[in-house]
């Protein structure tokens, strides 16, 4: 594994394009686009502004980059690099901006969420889907397949979701959320059938499964827990997680939408079955380094041998009932077999779960608090970063190892967020003002 650059951008903002071909990340006001492979500039763009987002449309031909301040939508071209489009909205202002399925449109969200603007870049049409709730997030979301957006919506007694064509922008079926006292967000199961909406009393366990298919009727699943913070499907749909308040994940199985497994963050782990990992400190001699390069090479990662090992937790805060509280991160592996979530109370903590037997098969506990937590889409492979100069890695076979981060002599990069190549090929890594690229050189190469 080796480090390729450090590069400047704007407040940890790069993306890989999906077809992995190129890495795009703005500074101040230019869009640079590089090469994955080799780092080499590909084209540089120049924005009316600096930049607040990044986003490829699925050809992986256009990048869109919205800019909130001036309530405008720059689009820009690799295939004509003189073409340019730039949307405005106007009074209304954009709290967010992202492409519909086919590339075709962009859809622009408005302040408080007022309504959805969906721009044709073809028709050259607008299309406005008004009445989304405020406190929803998501308030909307695309099924897997693209063919459906999914919108929540406030109605004098329960709130709604509306599911909407992308082809048309018409709307196909109405879902009343009569099961939940008030929806807080929604998510599309991975074979784009069902939706899953939670309710959003942190004191009452409630989520609402419906059909996109007209005819079939919702199903829910209630029960006198704490209530859900957090949901995600596994990559086949069997199994959906709810991370609840009460510190559990609950997977329920798609039949009967019923518990298979409650997965308890425990204060003590006693069994031996569960690897433990500790990234502890390294004690450095000052005669051998500076004071910079002794507070970057502290860390390492140590399998724990000795049971029990105590966890220590943030005492949450009695004024606030869902503040360092209840499980923030629910995420499952590619594969399915494995699940890993983070309990808010324990942040530098991450919990590794076989998903087959419903038992932790390992913990790693990181010094600071996790900050960023991400699954290789191609391989069950897991990398965290923990605001530190290491990132950590982990897989089933090798189990947990640190990597420090480049230093430069005027900048030390803290992992932020890791973000990984669509073919698993390399790791980018954003500090801040700054990243850098992990490449893996080959099967034998942390696998």
């Amino acid at each position: 594994m080796t480090y390729c650059g450090i590069y400047r951008i704007n407040d940890n903002m790069c993306k890989f394009s999906l077809n992995g071909r190129y890495l795009a990340m703005a500074l101040q006001d230019n869009v640079i686009v590089r090469d994955a492979k080799s780092g080499d500039v590909f084209h540089s763009f120049s924005a009316m502004d600096i930049v607040d987002y990044i986003e490829w449309s699925s050809d992986s031909q256009l990048i869109l980059c919205p800019m909130y301040k001036r309530a405008a939508v720059q689009i820009f071209s690799l295939l004509s690099p003189s073409w340019k489009c730039v949307i405005r909205e106007g009074d209304a202002g954009i709290t967010k901006a992202c492409w519909s399925p086919d590339s075709r449109c962009v859809l622009t969200v408005a302040e408080f969420n007022v309504w959805i603007c969906v721009w044709s870049l073809v028709t050259l049409s607008v299309v406005y889907i008004s009445n989304l709730k405020t406190s929803a997030d998501p308030v909307m979301e695309f099924s897997q397949d693209g063919k459906l957006l999914a919108v929540v919506e406030p109605q004098q007694e329960f709130d709604c979701i509306s599911i909407i064509s992308t082809s048309s922008w018409q709307l196909i079926k109405q879902c009343f959320c009569d099961r939940v006292h008030s929806a807080a967000g929604l998510a599309w199961s991975p074979d784009s059938t069902n939706i899953c909406v939670w309710d959003s009393r942190p004191d009452h366990c409630a989520v609402q499964i419906m059909s996109a298919e007209a005819k079939l009727p919702s199903k829910h699943f209630k029960e006198s827990w704490l209530g859900v913070q957090t949901v995600g499907w596994s990559p086949s749909g069997q199994f959906l997680a709810l991370g609840c308040y009460d510190g559990k994940v609950h997977l329920l199985n798609n039949i009967t939408w019923r518990p298979v497994f409650s997965l308890c963050h425990a204060d003590v782990i006693s069994s031996s079955a569960c690897t433990v990992y500790k990234e502890t400190k390294v004690k450095i001699s000052p005669s051998l380094t500076t004071e910079k390069e002794a507070e970057a090479l502290r860390t390492r990662i140590e399998k724990v041998s000795e049971r029990p090992v105590t966890i220590s937790r943030i005492e949450p805060d009695p004024e606030a009932l869902h503040l360092n509280r209840g499980v923030g991160l629910v995420s499952f592996s590619p594969c399915g077999q494995f699940l890993v979530s983070r309990d808010d109370s324990m942040p530098a903590i991450l919990w590794i779960w076989d998903v087959k037997s419903g038992n932790i098969h390992s913990l790693i506990v990181h010094c600071k608090p996790v900050v960023d937590v991400q699954w290789d889409p191609c391989s069950t492979r897991l990398a965290s970063a923990s605001h530190t100069t290491n990132i950590c890695l982990w897989t089933p076979a090798s189990g947990a190892h640190t990597m420090r981060l480049p230093r430069s002599s005027m900048y030390d990069l803290r992992a932020v967020k890791v973000l990984w190549h669509p073919q698993g090929k390399t790791l980018a890594i954003t500090a801040g003002m700054r990243m850098t690229i992990l490449e893996f050189s080959g099967a034998t190469d942390f696998s």
